[in-house]
């Protein structure tokens, strides 16, 4: 595995502060927690560049397993303020498939307890309709849910479970003669909820819609209250999105909170 060095990433992040204008900065590496000492030097980086005192903060993807009180710590003088994990599934035996061993429900339930602690926004998405994966683990996704919406997760996200090209899903859909290179490629969604391509075929797939939309309706919750926060923190701006377009974000609204 390889990184960019310190110096380079905090030079880049510099030139988008001088040239655009950028104030937080949402880093988009799926590992940037591997390592304390990377992430101590980041830091240390940013602060020989002048460039702590102009960001505002920063979302990353950390992972569960690397999460303890010196990553958390780090994190903070970083001024991340959005974690984001994949959480993938509350059943043990679907999450030790998905993540090789490496991380187990109680990492991630951990996660979300002490991320919360530190003041991060805990973000997360979950998926449905894995490979092999029974009602059985739907429900026990289901579980999770209701201990991360109880335990300060910020907002939680979920999707059914989809082969794309060059991944083990492809493979195994491939197999199963669900996908093909002259396929729909329509079919290829996140929100496919009539014809999961990747559910094992002894699943019942209207016990399998029920199961989703009744996360979703457990994750509405914390939807509501982004909602709620955001035109309390920001209510002048509230306005002027609502009168400048109030038909975009009332369809916005209804779509998001009722008919999922």
């Amino acid at each position: 595995m390889r990184f960019n060095s310190p110096d380079y990433v905090a030079r880049f992040v510099k030139y988008l502060i001088d040239d655009f204008g950028v104030d937080y900065l949402k880093l988009s590496d799926d590992l940037f927690t591997i390592s304390a000492q990377r992430v101590r030097e980041v830091r240390e980086a940013f602060e020989r560049y002048g460039i702590m005192d102009k960001i505002k903060g920063i979302e990353c993807q950390p992972r569960a397993n690397l999460i303890d009180d010196e990553m958390c710590q780090l994190m903070k003088e970083l001024k991340v303020k959005i974690v984001n994990f994949g959480f993938e599934s509350g059943s043990e035996r679907m999450l030790n498939w998905l993540k090789a061993g490496s991380v187990t429900v109680e990492m991630n339930r951990n996660a979300i307890l002490l991320c919360s602690k530190y003041g991060f926004n805990v973000y997360g998405s979950l998926m449905f309709g894995s490979p092999g994966e029974k009602i059985e683990d739907m429900k026990q996704t289901l579980e999770f849910i209701d201990f991360a919406v109880k335990n300060g997760a910020r907002y939680i996200w979920s999707f059914v479970s989809t082969p794309f090209p060059g991944t083990p899903f492809w493979d195994i859909a491939l197999k199963r003669g669900k996908v093909s290179a002259n396929m729909d490629w329509n079919l290829l969604s996140h929100h496919n909820l009539d014809n999961p391509l990747l559910l094992a075929e002894d699943v019942n797939k209207e016990e399998f819609k029920y199961l989703f939309f009744l996360g979703r309706k457990k994750l509405r919750k914390l939807k509501l209250k982004l909602v709620k926060d955001f035109v309390k923190r920001h209510p002048i701006k509230t306005l002027g999105m609502l009168t400048k377009e109030p038909s975009y974000y009332i369809k916005r609204f209804v779509k998001q909170v009722y008919k999922q």
